[in-house]
């Protein structure tokens, strides 16, 4: 089976819209989260998935920040994996 995997985000960085791809070994819920640097969580959503390859798409939108850095944190199980992104204007 695959490894639990989450892929950087296209384009980055990014301005009205970024996909990030994730790989998971079988079905299960996953939780994704974007925070700003000082940890206050933006964006939450979960959802559940089959074994394989996803994609997410964030939009300028669903982010309330003009720019900057983020981390986007997907939870997957007792599993976190983590990115760092970078939004502009």
């Amino acid at each position: 089976a695959m490894p639990f995997v989450l892929h950087q985000n296209e384009p980055n960085p990014w301005t009205e819209m970024t996909t990030i791809g994730f790989d998971l070994p079988q079905d299960g819920q996953v939780i994704y989260r974007v925070k700003d640097m000082q940890g206050r969580v933006i964006v939450e959503q979960q959802g559940d998935y089959t074994a394989g390859h996803h994609k997410l798409t964030l939009t300028q939108e669903q982010v309330q920040i003009t720019s900057g850095l983020m981390i986007l944190e997907l939870s997957y199980g007792e599993e976190v994996q983590t990115i760092q992104m970078i939004k502009i204007r």
